[in-house]
C-alpha cells in the first residue's frame, strides 16, 4: 500500500473541507474609516464609483441620499440603546443602594434573626460597596 491509501484507509468518513473562494465583495467597514466623518462618506462612494458601475447623476445623488440615510438610522439606533443602557445602569444603582440599606440596617440591629444573619449580610454590604463605585461611573 501506498501512503495515501494507508492515510484513506484511516480516514474514510471524514468530510472534505470545501474549497476557499475569493470573496467578490467587501465589507463597508473595511472601505470606510470613520462613519463620523465626510470624508468616509466620499472613500465609500469612490469606492462604489471604482467597481465601474455606470449610474447617471440622479441615481448617483440617490445612492449618497441612501447611505447618508443609513448613517443616519444607525446612529438613532445607537443613541436610543445608549438611552436604554443608562437607564438600566441608573436603575441598577438606586437597586443596589437601597439593597446596601436594608442589609446595613439589618446588620446593625441588634436582635439577630439568626446566628448567622449578620456575617451573611455583612459579606453582601462588602460586595455591594464594591460593586457599586463601577456602576456609578459606568
Amino acid at each position: 500500500q501506498t501512503e495515501e491509501d494507508a492515510k484513506s484507509a484511516e480516514t474514510p468518513n471524514q468530510p472534505v473541507p470545501p474549497p476557499k473562494l475569493p470573496k467578490f465583495w467587501r465589507s463597508e467597514r473595511e472601505l470606510v474609516s470613520s462613519a463620523l466623518v465626510p470624508e468616509g462618506l466620499q472613500e465609500l462612494l469612490a469606492s462604489i464609483e471604482a467597481t465601474g458601475v455606470q449610474l447617471p447623476a440622479a441615481a448617483w445623488n440617490y445612492v449618497r441620499l441612501v447611505l447618508v440615510a443609513r448613517g443616519a438610522t444607525k446612529a438613532v439606533a445607537i443613541r436610543a440603546a445608549l438611552r436604554r443602557y443608562i437607564a438600566a445602569l441608573k436603575k441598577a444603582v438606586a437597586e443596589a443602594e437601597s439593597l446596601q440599606t436594608q442589609l446595613k440596617a439589618v446588620s446593625l440591629s441588634g436582635t439577630a434573626l439568626s446566628a448567622g444573619l449578620h456575617l451573611h449580610s455583612e459579606k453582601h454590604i462588602l460586595v455591594i460597596e464594591g460593586m457599586l463605585p463601577v456602576l456609578q461611573e459606568m
